[in-house]
């Protein structure tokens, strides 16, 4: 089986596994699916992600509102979507951040996911799953800097400007609804 990022949270006793699809052809059906409540998977606009470090942030945030009962949204897999965006319009953030019917790459972030989790979104999707996915390859950059309305002296902090997006993204996330 292919390897995927994971991350647990161990104070929530929850984890977090990440899988990528490309050459997706029925993005229509799968949000039909994650609509009628029918698919346990937050299913991610890669576009707008440009390291996997900012989804094991907004799932954290994500898990946290749901162990304390103040989940903006009705699972944590929505909250998820949701804890990526810069605003704080629910159904602003699943446009950006959620796939749409036209949606050819998905990033799929499964909560607590079993072995048959991950093979019930393997056989869900019809598309190609890679690992070890570069983020940068499928991620726009001039859209996520207008998204969160980076600047330019947030972006040339240290020596690396990669860590330097990821860091001002992930203030974004975490910081957001304080």
């Amino acid at each position: 089986w292919l390897q995927h990022p994971r991350q647990t949270f161990d104070e929530f006793n929850q984890t977090v596994s990440l899988m990528f699809f490309t050459s997706v052809t029925n993005s229509g059906d799968l949000l039909a699916l994650i609509r009628g409540g029918k698919l346990a998977a937050a299913l991610i606009n890669p576009e707008y992600v440009i390291d996997w470090f900012q989804v094991f942030a907004a799932a954290g945030v994500a898990i946290e509102a749901s162990q304390s009962s103040t989940l903006a949204t009705h699972h944590v897999t929505s909250e998820l979507i949701y804890r990526l965006a810069a605003s704080k319009n629910i159904t602003g953030s699943y446009r950006t951040h959620g796939v749409t019917n036209k949606s050819t790459s998905v990033l799929v972030a499964l909560f607590n996911a079993t072995p048959e989790d991950k093979q019930h979104i393997r056989t869900t999707i019809q598309g190609t799953e890679v690992q070890d996915h570069d983020l940068l390859t499928t991620a726009d950059k001039a859209k996520i800097i207008k998204h969160y309305h980076l600047t330019e002296k947030e972006l040339n902090i240290g020596k690396d400007a990669h860590k330097a997006l990821v860091d001002a993204i992930v203030t974004r996330i975490t910081t957001r609804l304080i």
